[in-house]
């Protein structure tokens, strides 16, 4: 049975399309964006009812955590703010995606076998820094579901 040369090219044609589908439908289309090879691996957060109530999320979707080098330049500077502003290190922030917003999480104390940990926030921004909601400064039990890798130890923290 003879192929048509049309048909074949078409076929290429719709290849990446059908790929894309298929990385969103395993990843989460929330957080599928063209810097998902960076993140890949780096890490996720899974929503809990909470934070999904106070930003517009949906529980249970999963996150991809992206690295300080690719996040927006002004939601590192708000997060920096919010994280001096209640007394943790902001160099301990951690910045997950969710399609358009980045939700963050402010950690006290990010070392190194440093077993005190003294709380967690979290706080979602426009990729222009702007609030989404009001950060939980208080997380509850159903803030997060999962978190990986558990810790993201800093050197470099001051």
């Amino acid at each position: 049975m003879k192929t048509c040369p049309k048909r074949k090219r078409q076929a290429r044609q719709m290849l990446p399309l059908s790929l894309a589908v298929l990385l969103c439908a395993s990843v989460g289309c929330a957080g599928y964006r063209g810097r998902h090879e960076e993140s890949r691996n780096y890490g996720f957060i899974v929503v809990g009812q909470a934070s999904a109530q106070a930003f517009g999320l949906t529980s249970g979707d999963t996150l991809p955590e992206d690295p300080d080098r690719v996040v927006p330049e002004d939601v590192r500077d708000a997060a920096t703010s919010q994280s001096i502003l209640i007394g943790y290190a902001p160099k301990c922030a951690r910045y997950f995606r969710a399609g358009m917003v980045y939700v963050v999480l402010l950690k006290s104390r990010c070392r190194q076998g440093e077993v005190i940990d003294d709380g967690e926030a979290l706080a979602a921004y426009t990729q222009r820094g702007e609030l989404v909601g009001e950060p939980m400064l208080s997380l509850s039990l159903d803030a997060y579901s999962t978190l990986s890798p558990g810790e993201r130890p800093r050197v470099d923290q001051e």
